[in-house]
């Protein structure tokens, strides 16, 4: 568990909120933060309506975003605790830079239009519309 305070230990830390908070430079760079944000935001919220459209009713809809919302929040909160605990192994880098080699050859090399299906039943492998609706918002949002 000292693993896990190392990491998540600096952003509860009253002392480096002290720092941040009167730092011209990190104001600087929170606001960027922010900015970019605000811009992937956008497209975000447009994939998550778009998404939510399968479910039957608005209150299911807006639930689904609430719950998918949330979810989203704690696992950025998690793997960027992981991400900054991989960061330390260089061959962590060296896989990721493969798989964004591959990709991108991937990418070049397909040309094929693939179509996806839209949900059509109200229960998909056991689970419901709904909860499936969730599901594929946080897997979004982690991917």
């Amino acid at each position: 568990m000292n693993w896990v305070s190392n990491l998540y230990g600096p952003f509860f830390d009253p002392h480096n909120w002290e720092t941040v908070i009167t730092s011209g430079s990190d104001w600087l760079i929170i606001l960027s933060l922010v900015t970019i944000e605000c811009l992937l935001s956008v497209d975000n919220a447009v994939v998550l309506a778009a998404q939510t459209q399968a479910l039957p009713t608005k209150v299911q809809r807006e639930k689904s975003l609430f719950y998918g919302l949330w979810g989203a929040y704690l696992f950025r909160f998690l793997i960027i605790g992981v991400g900054t605990y991989l960061i330390h192994f260089w061959e962590i880098k060296v896989i990721g830079s493969l798989y964004l080699f591959y990709l991108v050859y991937q990418f070049f090399r397909k040309t094929k239009i693939v179509r996806t299906k839209k949900l059509a039943g109200s229960k998909r492998h056991g689970i419901s519309l709904f909860w499936s609706v969730v599901a594929q918002i946080e897997f979004m949002d982690v991917v």
